[in-house]
């Protein structure tokens, strides 16, 4: 799913969290996009958001839009901690 795709599937659904790559193909929308998109309304401002990245430079910027970032390098680690975060966050 494109950057669009995942932006217009959001509009007609409701999700639990989003899962988007940070690189979705030249020309695209950017997970970071995504992100900034889904942050900017505010149906979505609680949304919890997850951002897979190769780059360890964007971290600190998916955090600065409250979303969570997971280093595709360590493998599942990451991700999973990333929605422990998110399950410990609805007690």
């Amino acid at each position: 799913v494109s950057g669009e795709q995942l932006l217009e599937q959001l509009e007609s659904g409701t999700y639990d969290v989003v899962v988007t790559d940070n690189n979705m193909g030249h020309g695209r929308k950017t997970g970071l996009d995504v992100l900034r998109a889904i942050r900017s309304d505010p149906r979505h401002k609680d949304l919890p958001v997850i951002v897979l990245s190769g780059d360890p430079d964007i971290g600190e910027t998916v955090k600065g839009l409250l979303g969570l970032y997971a280093n595709k390098g360590t493998g599942m680690t990451a991700l999973l901690e990333c929605i422990a975060i998110i399950e410990r966050s609805k007690k």
